[in-house]
């Protein structure tokens, strides 16, 4: 009788949705008499770290995906789903978009495409978490996307959206960008391009977000941060510029944003620390025209990084192979400062590359940034140049 109640007890505890559930979803339910049920929640594989499924019961997981540990105090399964073919298609949410025969190279040339359909029709945007992704790098001469890259296609093509993923190559391993879902039922479709038998392999995992949800980035961000503290970097950045192992991608126009924590009225962005050997900051330098004694960046067929109200005279927008803060007296960009932003919701960082001929390619940037308490030293105005 004892463990009769506590399967009763047990079948009162409620877990957390994993985003999005199915629109036709109800409780799942299952061992004695039916009496345990259950809510699909996000759950910790066993197998792999940092990989995720969605906690079943194990006949449900067996017509989905793979179980991969337990769950739900060992009543359910952890279950990974996942889409390896090419032509397949997302249909659940928290999924795996994998290459054919993933952790093995793949090598085929042709494109692969996936595409992704909405679980439920109040789903606004998806997130793509580039859990392990190796393309072939772009070209050595201008650093841009021609041989193999990942296209990535918004649900409808409308000029409205404000975040049109960018052409990306190269290694984005831990990256992540969000995706307008559109209106039609295929949210978005993911095109890998190969045109040489270059070696590639990737595992994405695909998130939707409904309309309402507040983990929902906002308009016009490709990147959304959350936290105090972030590392952010360019994509396939790792702090070399020869395209070998990783540079600046060309052609890339995307907003990052940052959202404000609860106390925080202000931001600080510094380069983050590297060996002697890597680069954490090296974007092309055309200056042109001047703000007192402070040169501005010419961001027209240049990279360069737009931090909005940034507490600078240089006009926000900031080049060159050192991240300066750019206050009047500092004509040139030698010595190295952090960079403060005032407060904003959210802060926004814009990042622009685009295509230089056949100049030299560069390393992008790998940049820490933290946010400020109002009761801190910005409160105060003893931060310099506030």
């Amino acid at each position: 009788m004892k463990y009769i109640i506590e399967i009763l007890v047990f079948s009162f505890f409620v877990f957390g949705l994993c985003g999005a559930e199915d629109k036709d979803r109800k409780d799942r339910q299952f061992s004695l008499f039916s009496i345990v049920t259950f809510k699909n929640t996000e759950c910790d594989a066993a197998s792999t770290t940092n990989l995720k499924g969605v906690c079943m019961t194990s006949s449900e997981c067996s017509g989905k995906g793979t179980a991969d540990g337990n769950c739900a105090a060992s009543f359910g399964v952890c279950c990974v789903i996942r889409v390896s073919s090419c032509g397949g298609s997302v249909t659940q949410n928290c999924s795996y978009i994998e290459s054919p025969s993933y952790p093995s190279e793949y090598s085929t040339t042709g494109t692969c495409s996936y595409t992704v359909t909405r679980c439920q029709t109040d789903i606004c945007q998806l997130r793509l978490d580039f859990f392990k992704v190796v393309l072939q790098q772009p070209a050595v001469a201008t650093g841009s996307c021609t041989d193999t890259y990942l296209t990535t296609t918004a649900g409808t093509t409308t000029a409205s959206f404000q975040n049109t993923p960018p052409v990306l190559c190269g290694t984005l391993t831990d990256q992540h960008m969000y995706v307008d879902a559109g209106t039609a039922t295929t949210a978005a479709t993911l095109a890998f391009t190969i045109a040489t038998s270059a070696s590639n392999y990737w595992r994405i995992k695909v998130s939707q977000i409904e309309c309402w949800n507040p983990s929902r980035a906002p308009q016009g961000c490709l990147q959304y941060f959350t936290g105090i503290r972030n590392t952010v970097s360019s994509f396939n950045w790792d702090g070399t510029s020869a395209c070998s192992t990783g540079c600046l991608l060309r052609e890339q126009s995307y907003s990052i944003c940052y959202r404000p924590e609860a106390g925080m009225c202000g931001m600080q962005h510094g380069e983050t620390s590297v060996s002697s050997s890597l680069n954490a900051f090296d974007l092309s330098e055309t200056l042109s025209g001047s703000q007192g004694t402070v040169a501005i960046c010419v961001i027209i067929s240049h990279s360069y990084l737009e931090i909005y109200g940034t507490v600078s005279a240089a006009e926000d927008v900031y080049c060159g192979n050192v991240l300066n803060s750019n206050l009047a007296g500092i004509t040139d960009e030698q010595i190295a400062g952090l960079i403060y932003a005032r407060s904003s919701n959210p802060w926004v960082i814009k990042h622009g590359s685009e295509a230089e001929g056949a100049q030299a390619t560069l390393a992008g940037y790998s940049i820490d940034s933290q946010q400020i308490p109002c009761s801190g030293a910005w409160s105060e105005g003893t931060i310099a140049g506030a």
